[in-house]
């Protein structure tokens, strides 16, 4: 059923993201330096779309619970420009009347597979796996009946992509993020595949 999968499909998984450092070692003449380890670049993306998928599915619960009104204001801004059909589960939502009671609860997030995507432009790519209890969860219709139906497991993993998108001024060069010196802001949802395995 195809509206329960899109229900069910507003979280995402990830695989295993991996992290490299080059091992260094001090010049034995020159004096000894402490200071605090920064973390490696793909741990910091890791948590900066973490906490941007947090967010998209906090406003998706608020939309869904509120008969899919104003999907476009609250939610476009958290989804990747490379979605051009994002938006028509929720235009379908808000147009026949439909909403969710209860609240999809994110178990768990670990990440999955890391990418930079052009290191001229900061782009970069995050997937999440995601564990999701969607316990009494219902998508209702007008009629009052749940469209997730039987046979839909509580418990499942998903995979999420998160991808970094820069807005870019006249020089080409990304705008810094007065509000999030990381650009947490930037990360945006670009879609998730539900596994049926339970977590």
């Amino acid at each position: 059923m195809r509206r329960a999968r899109d229900v069910l499909g507003l979280v995402a998984v990830a695989a295993m993201m991996l992290t490299t450092g080059a091992c260094q070692t001090a010049d034995p003449a020159s004096p000894p330096t402490t200071h605090t380890p920064t973390p490696f670049r793909n741990d910091i993306a890791f948590a900066d779309a973490e906490t941007a998928y947090r967010n998209y599915m906090a406003r998706s619960t608020d939309v869904t619970q509120d008969y899919y009104r104003g999907w476009q204001e609250k939610l476009a801004p958290l989804v990747s420009e490379s979605l051009s059909d994002w938006g028509e589960f929720f235009a379908e939502g808000e147009a026949e009347g439909y909403h969710v009671v209860g609240d999809i609860v994110i178990d768990s997030v670990e990440a999955w597979r890391y990418t930079e995507d052009d290191p001229a432009t900061g782009r970069e790519t995050v997937e999440l796996r995601v564990c999701i209890d969607s316990t009494g969860v219902q998508d209702l219709s007008p009629e009052g009946v749940d469209m997730l139906g039987e046979g839909t497991a509580a418990r499942f993993f998903d995979v999420v992509t998160m991808k970094h998108e820069p807005e870019f001024g006249e020089s080409g060069k990304p705008l810094p993020d007065s509000d999030d010196p990381h650009g947490q802001s930037w990360w945006r949802w670009a879609g998730s595949t539900t596994w049926y395995e339970t977590c």
